[in-house]
């Protein structure tokens, strides 16, 4: 019998995953608020734009960024991949305790936990660190590991 033998992923490796991540989705979240400003401006809403006030952007970003986050790590992390464009980059996926790709409910319970780590002022780095398996909130959450996708099958 084969079984794939798992190594769980370093810390350099997931904060360099994570930070690349972070640039897609600071970039993501921008292009959403501004299709949502440019319907605003286009709609009724327009005052809601021509306001001086400046918590109109702060709100709106980070809604959209929560939005964004949520939706990147979700459909990323149950499809084929098993892993965000920053993983892929650095050759990491995520899977359940028996190393099988992660349900779909997995996944938005996984990015829950990462929206929840980023509210939180990045809870989930601490975890990571003082973690003997390196499990950050969201892989608590959702019962799954981020592993090294170049592990070897070996036979039992």
């Amino acid at each position: 019998m084969t079984v794939k033998k798992l190594y769980i992923a370093d810390l350099h490796l997931r904060l360099l995953a994570g930070f690349l991540d972070l640039l897609i989705l600071q970039f993501l979240a921008y292009v959403l608020y501004k299709v949502l400003d440019f319907c605003a401006k286009a709609g009724e809403y327009e005052y809601l734009t021509t306001r001086n006030d400046n918590w109109y952007f702060g709100v709106a970003f980070i809604l959209c960024f929560i939005l964004t986050v949520f939706m990147y790590f979700s459909i990323q992390h149950a499809g084929f991949s098993q892993a965000s464009v920053g993983k892929r980059l650095v050759g990491l996926e995520v899977v359940d305790k028996e190393g099988q790709p992660i349900s779909r409910k997995q996944a938005n319970i996984r990015a829950l936990g990462k929206v929840l780590s980023y509210l939180f002022f990045f809870i989930s780095g601490p975890l990571i660190i003082f973690s003997s398996q390196a499990r950050s909130l969201g892989d608590r959450m959702a019962n799954t590991f981020v592993v090294i996708k170049a592990s070897k099958n070996v036979e039992l």
